[in-house]
């Protein structure tokens, strides 16, 4: 989604750029969900209101138990053809259908954090969702922006499932090697932790002195 990228986004190392696309993906599943709980809400509670970015499939559950039921609004049914309600026991059937399909699409993007497998599941879930709502609704042109938004939210899935794979064809960051290949880490015990002990520098001149002095000697007697 255009509202989580990063500004920074190109100069970002490849690794850190498909790290992003893919919470991307994760973050466009987390609004969806949380969206189509508040419409569940608001039809549940007899409210028109609709917000965009929902799946359609659950949505569609509630609200046709709740028409079938006379759970909506009196002005609703004012140009409808007299007809006898459903027992409410439907109503509560279509709202646990709902919900089991939201909690579905939520453990998808809980475990995808650690495995992109779930992350397939709620693709191929929400590709169903999308599929099922041109079923439901028909290609009507007043439903332009659900069906925009469904591929939006189809894209950014797929683009993330994408970087997640390259992610994991990455080579392994190797450590990082000086101009002659040595090493960072061999360069710093070889000049900082060496196991040959430290002379003593003083008593080595005074040695050579001593020395000096023998050899000064010798060739005097001679």
């Amino acid at each position: 989604m255009g509202l989580f990228r990063n500004n920074n986004f190109q100069v970002l190392p490849q690794k850190a750029q498909l790290e992003l696309k893919y919470n991307t993906a994760r973050m466009n599943l987390l609004m969806m969900i949380i969206f189509t709980a508040v419409n569940i809400l608001f039809i549940s509670l007899g409210s028109a209101t609709y917000f965009l970015f929902s799946a359609a499939i659950p949505y569609y559950f509630v609200s046709l138990g709740a028409v079938m039921c006379g759970r909506m609004p009196a002005e609703y049914y004012e140009d409808a053809e007299a007809f006898e309600f459903m027992n409410p026991t439907f109503y509560w059937i279509m709202v646990v259908l709902a919900v089991v399909l939201i909690l579905i699409y939520l453990l998808c993007w809980v475990a995808s954090k650690k495995s992109s497998g779930w992350l397939v599941g709620a693709t191929v879930l929400f590709g169903i969702d999308t599929l099922g709502m041109f079923y439901l609704y028909g290609f009507n042109i007043e439903m332009i922006v659900d069906i925009l938004f469904h591929i939006w939210v189809l894209i950014y899935l797929i683009i993330g499932l994408v970087a997640q794979g390259k992610l994991k064809n990455l080579p392994e960051e190797e450590p990082a090697v000086d101009a002659q290949g040595q090493n960072f880490s061999d360069v710093y015990n070889s000049t900082f932790d060496s196991s040959e002990p430290v002379q003593d520098t003083a008593n080595n001149e005074q040695e050579v002195t001593e020395a000096s002095s023998e050899d000064k000697g010798t060739t005097d007697q001679q």
